[in-house]
């Protein structure tokens, strides 16, 4: 994203006042404290946060996404006290080839919606 000029991407260390003027952040760094500091930091000021080290610590997640067939797919792990991120990946390639392959069939058109009371017959009156 910095080489195509979506971004600006300032090579340096977090620094205490990164996230003051952040709604979201997403930390990724090779720094556990650098980390813990700038999750601490994000909490402070009601920051989403994601963590790529420590999903439990975070106040945000990302989903793992893929897409084939025109659909794409979303995965999160949602069991607290134990999100990994290469789980989430592994089932997110899984549904992904699987209907790139034909492993994983979905229906291509939603079901008729049921028939409205209104639409219903008038019950036989006798005369």
């Amino acid at each position: 994203m910095a080489d195509a000029q979506e971004i600006t991407w300032h090579r340096r260390p977090y620094a205490e006042g990164d996230l003051a003027q952040a709604w979201y952040a997403l930390i990724a760094t090779s720094d556990p404290d650098a980390n813990t500091r700038a999750s601490a930091e994000a909490e402070a000021h009601r920051v989403w946060c994601v963590r790529s080290d420590n999903a439990d610590a975070a106040t945000a997640w990302t989903p793992a996404t893929g897409s084939s067939e025109g659909v794409t797919v979303a995965v999160l792990t949602t069991k607290a006290g134990g999100r990994d991120p290469r789980h989430t990946a592994a089932i997110r390639d899984a549904v992904v080839e699987g209907l790139r392959d034909g492993t994983l069939v979905a229906p291509t058109t939603a079901p008729a919606p049921p028939a409205s009371p209104s639409s219903a017959a008038a019950p036989a009156t006798r005369t």
